[in-house]
């Protein structure tokens, strides 16, 4: 058996590790704890990007899904199914794999426990900013929920409107929309695949809207008498877009 050995003064036989030894013993356990880290920043996190370094897949998919967001931040990952999260300015997370396809959207676009919190830019509204009437009607009809996004935005069918983004662990993200002084609920939304439209919907578009494409994303809105249904639609041909509002029945509400 290499090494040197003693005995103790209570007739214990003990070793002396060599240098030459010792290395061998250190070596393998240093290099246990260099991947052992390595591991752990490769699993805790991402790196953050410029966005002019998304593959054009990624922008591209955004702009024609999500038309009235641009993406505000980047982070990049190295896991096969979750390369890429970007931040919208509504501040919703969508993920993308190391191609640029789509995986997913709200909270299935926070892999590995990765958060991006909220992003202040320039059109949004602190929630804390945010009038009583709208933060307590909140609470009270969409308890579990948090603000993550708030903003003043502009409808066709309701003028001047603050647009809030809610969401709960669960379940997908909801856009309310208030009267700007927050006097007044209008309605909520969500994002649906434009194939889900109704075929009156449909027939709308192609009636008031021939040579116009639809993106492949629309919203639904539920107006506050929990009763009338109508779709915010995308459209564009060449440069040319349109913003369109058509009931559940095929009526124009609206368009810009």
């Amino acid at each position: 058996m290499p090494g040197l050995y003693y005995t103790t003064d209570r007739g214990v036989l003990e070793r002396i590790i060599k240098p030459k030894t010792m290395k061998k013993v250190i070596f393998p356990i240093l290099l246990f704890l260099t991947v052992l880290i390595s591991c752990s920043k490769h699993d805790n996190g991402g790196q953050t990007i410029n966005v002019a370094d998304l593959p054009q897949a990624v922008v591209t998919y955004t702009n024609n899904n999500y038309p009235a967001e641009s993406i505000y931040s980047a982070v990049k990952f190295h896991e096969k199914n979750a390369e890429y999260v970007v931040t919208l300015t509504s501040d919703e997370d969508l993920t993308f794999d190391q191609n640029g396809g789509f995986v997913g959207e709200g909270e299935t676009s926070e892999p590995h426990g990765h958060h991006h919190g909220k992003h202040p830019h320039h059109q949004g509204v602190p929630s804390e900013s945010l009038p009583p009437a709208i933060t307590g009607y909140i609470s009270s009809n969409f308890a579990g929920y948090s603000i993550k996004h708030a903003e003043t935005d502009s409808i066709c069918s309701a003028g001047a409107v603050t647009e809030v983004v809610i969401s709960r662990q669960g379940s997908s993200w909801l856009k309310l929309y208030f009267v700007t002084n927050g006097s007044s609920f209008l309605m909520q939304g969500w994002r649906i695949p434009s194939n889900d439209l109704p075929q009156a919907v449909k027939d709308a578009v192609s009636s008031h809207y021939a040579g116009y494409t639809l993106t492949e994303k629309s919203e639904k809105y539920t107006l506050s008498d929990n009763y009338t249904i109508e779709y915010l639609l995308f459209l564009s041909m060449g440069q040319t877009k349109k913003h369109a509002i058509i009931n559940e029945d095929g009526t124009l509400v609206c368009d810009q």
